[in-house]
């Protein structure tokens, strides 16, 4: 004979071994999402080791700037210049490209890729001086006051920014091209018209 108690202790039967079951996956769930985090973490400590000496090895690091700063490019290293609150300004008829960068901003460090190439292959072929003006995010977060001053004099409101200026005549003003070929031959061809102050006054005529 069937009973109703019969049937309520083999239904708790079967709760208790479905709650050991359920717990046993539980813990095991947890034991994967561990061993996964683990190495998720391990993966992230060797990247970590390794991109930097990736960096040395090519040479690529020493073209990198992560601080607030008016950097210039001399032999082959940003030194950093301090006006204190005055602007970087050309003082001569030289040329230069001048990049402006934000930390926060994604674009720019999109297009770090493409100066770094640029500068790694072509920073020699060039005749300018290289400059880069950077702050965290425009003169709302800076603490540099040389930066501050020409993100301010530039009238710079959007990242990533390049200028070129050759013989104190602004040759261009914008967005720079997302590819160290283009912004080579951009760069080459825009400046390979413009004479030097010596080419200027040895070719004058009376």
């Amino acid at each position: 004979m069937h009973h109703l108690e019969d049937d309520e202790l083999i239904n708790a039967g079967e709760d208790k071994h479905m709650t050991r079951k359920s717990s046993k996956g539980h813990e095991a769930g947890k034991k994967k999402l561990s061993v996964i985090l683990g190495l998720v973490v391990l993966v992230i400590m060797i990247l970590g080791v390794l991109v930097p000496l990736f960096l040395a090895l090519t040479g690529s690091s020493k073209y990198e700037v992560n601080a607030e700063g008016v950097y210039i490019l001399s032999n082959g290293k940003w030194v950093k210049l301090d006006h204190g609150y005055s602007p970087w300004l050309p003082m001569d008829n030289s040329s230069y490209i001048v990049y402006f960068r934000n930390l926060n901003c994604p674009h720019c460090r999109e297009f770090d890729l493409h100066w770094t190439e640029f500068l790694q292959k072509h920073s020699r072929d060039v005749n300018a001086t290289f400059v880069m003006v950077v702050c965290t995010y425009f003169q709302l977060s800076c603490s540099d006051p040389t930066a501050i001053s020409t993100f301010n004099a530039f009238q710079v409101t959007a990242s990533p920014l390049l200028v070129v200026i050759s013989n104190m005549t602004l040759l261009y003003y914008g967005v720079p091209p997302f590819n160290s070929t283009e912004l080579y031959n951009f760069t080459y061809n825009l400046l390979k018209h413009v004479s030097s102050p010596e080419t200027s006054s040895s070719g004058e005529t009376s």
